[in-house]
C-alpha cells in the first residue's frame, strides 16, 4: 500500500510539472500529492501518533482554503485563472 501512496505523489508531481498553465490544475495536483503523503502517513504513523496526522490534515485544509481564495481573487481581478495573465513582478 505504501507503493500506491508513492505513485500518487509521483503522478501529482508529473501533472504539476506538465500542466502549469492554470492555477486550478496546480491546486488539484497539490491536493493529489498531499493525499499521497497522507496515505503514507496513515500506513506508517497510525499506531504511534494520531496527533501528527490530525495536524497534517489541518495544514492541508488551511492551504486549500488559501489556494481557493487566491483562485477566486484572480478570477475577479484578471477574469481567468491562467498563470500567464498574472504579472508576478510589479515594480
Amino acid at each position: 500500500m505504501l507503493e500506491i501512496s508513492f505513485m500518487m505523489y509521483v503522478i501529482g508531481m508529473m501533472v504539476l510539472l506538465m500542466n502549469r498553465n492554470h492555477i486550478m490544475i496546480i491546486l488539484l495536483s497539490f491536493e493529489y500529492m498531499y493525499l499521497g503523503i497522507f496515505m503514507s502517513m496513515i500506513f506508517l504513523l497510525v499506531f504511534f501518533s494520531l496527533v501528527k496526522i490530525i495536524l497534517y490534515l489541518i495544514v492541508i485544509v488551511c492551504e486549500a482554503s488559501l489556494g481557493l481564495s487566491m483562485l477566486v481573487s484572480m478570477n475577479f481581478f484578471y477574469g481567468n485563472d491562467k498563470l500567464a495573465s498574472m504579472v508576478l513582478l510589479k515594480c
